[in-house]
């Protein structure tokens, strides 16, 4: 029989019997109701050191028939938490991340130190995206907690090896300037560097307290954003990005450029060439995908559909399990359907992607096949039948969300290849790139069909001023996204149910 789960039930019992000696009152300075918790002195001196002190002569307030000690810094849901793995010597792992570490600061001030590590351990394993996500909330309180060392440990290796998650951290403009203008130094930061703009801006104008949109800014809005980013701006590696990106993200403020820069910018853009060295040296960022028309985010939100990993808000593109291989290029090879042909058939799964023109819409699709041309005579259109295919739209406007389109019915999932002009073709006319020139010829076009939902608005007919193929490339050795090893916590339950024991007995 399992004795200590027995102890451990009867302890429990004891805990919801309201005739303890003392009366805990918590919450009263965190903006709750104060609520009031009835407890045994004698557990709770011999599992927790600060109530040993606290229950001591000199620190406890006698009461008519009860010591009464407040806690008014400690919720009630965390302190019943707490309560309940003094008696009981279990904290569920159920809980959310805030929970975790709401009961972690807690036992810190409670001097727990035999659940520390128990603690940080189920943050790192089974909160990883809550502390990517509210990276800047989180450091603050760990580096006030010096008992932290794992979690500060962790935090560490971020912010000098994956310094992007700090990016993409929902709270990213409370980053400490200083810390900012480094990260921006920096080859390992995975971002396209659009995306590094974007972000750069959005810290900015946070920062500088403009709360209208740009459209409404006067000289004073542009001096106070330009003054904020002066020392963050010539770290922006301009030569990597396209004139598209550049026209339509960066020319917008250009204001808060210097008259110089502007002009090395604009010659740029026109001759591919920078006047002076200090903007030609800096390389491409390492690790980042070689696109012009989709981010490293964008690229890392696609594989998260093809491995159907829908339960992480982001996956760093340098940690993805597949190698993005550039097949063809429209602005460099061509926009023709030969060269479509030439360079895709029986090269394996493939995304294909596209911007249509006089837009900046992003469309494309997923075939985890492979393309081939129909040969011999055959009446009507041949299909390949995939379950995990889609297709595509990623919007640049904010009211508009993303799109991912699954396929709908299968067996039209991928269309071949004609001897005509047939490009990529996805379903019975989803999105269909064909035509003698995709760049000029108005002959694309997608028609819902085949996929659950169109990636268009529109059925007109389009052209596409650039696309790009690339080829899937499944790395020998994907990275562990968690590298938090696991471990088991029920050796510290029983520990502590056997202390309680023994010391009880001692009291007695």
């Amino acid at each position: 029989m399992n004795f200590l789960r027995i102890l451990s039930s009867k302890y429990e019992k004891l805990l919801e019997e309201e005739d303890g000696d003392v009366t805990i009152i918590v919450g009263e300075e965190i903006n709750q109701v104060p609520k009031t918790f009835k407890a045994h002195s004698l557990i709770l001196k011999t599992q927790c050191p600060w109530f040993k002190i606290a229950l001591s002569k000199d620190w406890a307030r006698k009461g008519e028939e009860t010591i009464v000690i407040h806690k008014p810094n400690i919720s009630a849901s965390t302190f019943e938490i707490i309560l309940r793995y003094l008696y009981c010597g279990i904290i569920s792992t159920s809980h959310s991340g805030k929970q975790i570490l709401d009961i972690l600061i807690a036992a810190d001030e409670l001097n727990l130190n035999e659940i520390f590590k128990h603690l940080q351990d189920t943050l790192l394993k089974s909160h990883y995206e809550w502390l990517q996500s509210n990276f800047f909330y989180i450091y603050e309180i760990i580096t006030k907690h010096q008992e932290f060392k794992i979690l500060q440990e962790y935090f560490q290796e971020v912010i000098t090896c994956k310094p992007d998650i700090l990016f993409y951290s929902r709270d990213f403009v409370k980053m400490d300037k200083d810390l900012l203008i480094n990260l921006l130094k920096r080859d390992n930061l995975v971002m396209s560097e659009i995306d590094v703009w974007r972000k750069m801006i959005d810290w900015g104008i946070e920062n500088s307290k403009i709360s209208k949109p740009i459209s409404n800014w006067d000289k004073e809005d542009f001096v106070k954003l330009k003054s904020i980013l002066d020392q963050c701006i010539i770290s922006i590696r301009f030569n990597n990005i396209s004139s598209n990106d550049f026209y339509f993200e960066v020319r917008p403020y250009e204001k808060i450029l210097s008259e110089q820069m502007k002009e090395d910018l604009i010659r740029y853009h026109l001759t591919s060439s920078f006047p002076r060295q200090e903007y030609s040296w800096l390389p491409p960022r390492k690790g980042v995908i070689d696109s012009n028309l989709i981010t490293s985010l964008n690229a890392t939100t696609l594989v998260k559909s093809i491995i159907k990993k829908a339960d992480q808000n982001y996956y760093r593109f340098a940690e993805i399990p597949y190698e993005f291989r550039l097949l063809l290029r429209g602005s460099q090879d061509g926009f023709n359907h030969a060269i479509f042909q030439s360079k895709c058939i029986d090269k394996g799964p493939t995304i294909v992607v596209m911007r249509i023109s006089g837009s900046r819409q992003i469309i494309g699709g997923y075939n985890p096949a492979t393309w081939k041309i129909s040969k011999g005579q055959s009446f009507g259109a041949r299909f390949t039948n995939c379950t995990d295919s889609f297709i595509f739209s990623f919007n640049d406007v904010p009211e508009k969300s993303n799109i991912i389109s699954p396929i709908r019915d299968s067996k039209n999932a991928i269309r071949y290849l004609s001897n005509g002009f047939t490009g990529p073709v996805f379903g019975d006319g989803d999105l269909v790139v064909t035509g003698e020139n995709f760049k000029t010829g108005r002959s694309c076009y997608c028609k819902k069909a085949s996929y659950q939902e169109s990636v268009m608005d529109s059925t007109e007919n389009f052209s596409v001023d650039e696309y790009e193929v690339f080829e899937l490339i499944k790395k020998q050795e994907p990275l562990n996204v968690s590298p938090i090893p696991t471990f088991s916590f029920q050796h510290v339950v029983d520990n502590i149910i056997l202390n309680s024991i023994n010391n009880s007995n001692n009291d007695l």
